[in-house]
């Protein structure tokens, strides 16, 4: 009897997300103008970057001082510098990092679009037009909007 061994599944929603945000990315690259702007990516020097091993080694600045540590972290697994978020052990305490190692706190961060009021009346407008559309012939009155 031959025994298969055991492949880890990715959930399919979770592929297509990170195929989504896989394909901004190169469509950001493309275009010039707002999208080209791209997020960082996520650095092992943040405060936020967690290793779930807990093997960084964060050489200590002089606390007299106020440093934090800006020297290069090392692992204590791989005993080289550390990979930051291409580690499959890298984490996120704000639970920003992205799957393809984008910080998501660029994401929350942007400025969001703002809708003008007409913008917002038009949008209205063609929605319910088609549902004008359906009621042609008879009387519509706004109680039924």
């Amino acid at each position: 009897m031959i025994r298969r061994a055991k492949v880890k599944r990715v959930h399919p929603t979770k592929k297509v997300i990170a195929s989504l945000l896989l394909f901004t990315l190169e469509i950001a690259t493309l275009y010039e103008g707002a999208l080209a702007t791209l997020p960082k990516q996520c650095d092992a020097k943040c405060e936020f970057f967690r290793c779930a091993k807990k093997a960084i080694i964060r050489p200590m600045g002089n606390p007299r001082r106020g440093s934090a540590s800006q020297g290069v972290l090392i692992c204590r697994e791989t005993g080289e510098e550390c990979l930051g978020p291409k580690c499959q052990y890298a984490t996120c305490i704000r639970n920003a990092l992205l799957p393809n190692g984008i910080c998501g706190l660029e994401y929350r961060m942007e400025k969001r679009h703002v809708r003008s009021i007409e913008q917002e009346v038009k949008k209205f407008e063609e929605k319910y037009s088609n549902v004008l559309g359906k009621f042609k012939g008879k009387k519509i009155t706004e109680d039924m909007l």
